[in-house]
Parts: C-alpha cells; sequence; structure tokens
C-alpha cells in the first residue's frame, strides 16, 4: 500500500543540504575546540564546554519547537516536535543547574540528584516525542514502513546496539539500585529510556525510506540521525577511553558528536517547517 499524499508531498530542493550543513558546522566547532586545547587553561577549557553543550541543546530544542509550529494545535506531530524540543531544552538547564561547573567546582550532593533527575525527565520527554513519530504511519491507517525481512533486520542490528553501548552501564546501575542505592535507580530510568529510544530508530527510519522523496522523509530521517548520534555518543563514553589518550582528545570528541546530535535535531525541526512553507502537504493523519 503506498503512503498517502498528506504524507508523500513533494520536497523542497534546498532541504537536501542540511546534513552536510550539520556536519560542517559541528567539524567547525569541533576545529575551535581543537585549536584552544593547547593554549587555554583546564579551567577555561571546562567552562567553553559548557557553554558548546548549552548552546548545542538550545538549538536543537530551538529547531525542535520550530517544526511543532507547522501542525495546528492537538495534532500528534506538533505534541511529538514539542516533546522532543522540551526534552533538549531540558537538558541545557541542567547544565545551568550548577553555574560552579563554569569555575571548575564539583558537584554538589543536591546539584548532582538535580541533574540526575533533568536527565530522567529529559530522556521520559524524548522517548515520548519519538514514539508519537514512529506511530504516525500506523495513524495513518498503513502497514508497518519497509518489507518484513527489513524490518527484522534493522530490528535485530539496533536492538544489539542499543544493548551493546547503554546495556553494561544498564546493568551495573540495575545491580546498584538492586542494593539500595536511590542514585542508581534514576540511573536505571536514564538508561532504560536510551535504549528504547535507539529501538525507536528502527520505525522512524524505515518511514524515512518509505518517504522518500516526500515532504516528511527529511525530518524523520534527521531527526532518526540525530538520535543515532547520540548513540554514537553514549557509545564513545563506554568505550572510546583508550589507554594513554590525551583528555583533550575525548572533549573534542565528546563535543563533536552532542554538536552533531544538536544539529540534526534542529535541522529536522527547520526541515519540516520550510516543508510547510514551500505549500507540500504535510499535515498527519489524525
Amino acid at each position: 500500500m503506498n503512503p498517502p499524499p498528506a504524507l508523500v508531498g513533494p520536497r523542497p530542493a534546498s532541504l537536501v543540504k542540511s546534513p552536510g550543513a550539520c556536519l560542517f558546522m559541528a567539524l567547525l566547532v569541533a576545529a575551535v575546540l581543537s585549536a584552544v586545547e593547547t593554549t587555554a587553561s583546564p579551567l577555561a577549557l571546562e567552562g567553553l564546554a559548557v557553554c558548546v553543550a548549552v548552546a548545542a541543546y538550545l538549538v536543537g530544542a530551538a529547531g525542535a519547537f520550530a517544526g511543532a509550529t507547522g501542525f495546528a494545535r492537538g495534532d500528534h506531530l506538533r505534541r511529538a516536535w514539542i516533546l522532543i524540543g522540551l526534552a533538549s531544552f531540558a537538558l541545557a538547564a541542567g547544565r545551568l543547574l550548577w553555574p560552579g561547573e563554569l569555575l571548575g567546582l564539583p558537584d554538589t550532593l543536591t546539584t548532582l540528584w538535580l541533574r540526575s533527575a533533568v536527565t530522567v525527565f529529559s530522556n521520559v520527554l524524548n522517548v515520548l516525542g519519538m514514539g508519537l513519530i514512529a506511530l504516525t504511519w500506523l495513524r495513518a491507517g498503513l502497514p508497518p514502513p519497509g518489507s518484513p525481512r527489513e524490518r527484522i533486520a534493522v530490528g535485530v542490528v539496533l536492538a544489539l546496539v542499543a544493548f551493546l553501548v547503554p546495556g553494561p552501564s544498564l546493568v551495573a546501575d540495575l545491580q546498584a539500585a538492586l542494593r539500595g542505592d536511590p542514585y542508581a535507580g534514576a540511573l536505571v530510568v536514564g538508561g532504560a529510556c536510551d535504549v528504547a529510544v535507539f529501538l525507536l530508530i528502527a520505525p522512524v527510519f524505515l518511514m524515512a525510506r518509505a518517504l522518500s522523496g516526500g515532504s516528511l522523509a527529511w525530518p524523520f530521517g534527521l531527526v532518526a540521525a540525530s538520535n543515532l548520534a547520540w548513540l554514537v555518543l553514549d557509545g564513545f563514553e563506554l568505550y572510546g577511553s583508550l589507554p594513554g589518550m590525551p583528555p583533550g582528545v575525548g572533549r573534542v570528541l565528546t563535543g563533536l558528536l552532542r554538536t552533531l546530535a544538536c544539529l540534526l535535531l534542529a535541522a529536522a525541526g527547520i526541515t519540516q517547517r520550510l516543508a510547510v512553507l514551500s505549500g507540500a502537504p504535510v499535515e498527519a493523519p489524525a
């Protein structure tokens, strides 16, 4: 069964430049971080890293909110973009809960708990938003996108990657939570949300592929790519720190991947809004 015209629609030609622009800007941020690594003090580097992270989160939130404006009130895709935007905004707020970080001061127990709560809140919002996007195809009354073989292959690959990346830390946190560590319990919720989001990438990616050439293909594809970038970042933080690796290398790569993920999210929302401005019929099915 073919998707309805409301989901396909013509694709604005300008949208094809979005991924390249995101990668270029992320590499530019990484180049700036690399350039100051050998000249700035550790305190200045930490402050710069915080500022870059907050700016990236806010840009991602702004783009997602822009995407929400393309849909009427009550539309499930409007809710999806708002939830995803709030998730990115919450991450920015979490980095600003303890201004002392800009001065190189460690977290207090209170701020550690607050950051944990904000991160869990952000993860839950992102799961809900991605879930609404993943349900778009079914809400249109269509069978799941992709052939059964494609759905199984993509789902298995992403499931394996999802459990290999956040899985080990999730198991360790769960064991600590079962021993009575309440902070570990919050980490378990956050880790479970990470796994859920990564599993939701599969249907969103298949939708983007099925809608190739349509107005919703780029927004869906870019938001899936954004979450893949977060998956790569989680994998780097878990496995990427090799013995003898200079701290500056990890800081630069973390900044690159985080910025790329946020810029891809912003591009997803903006391309959604551009599709509306181009006159393409992008209203989601009821």
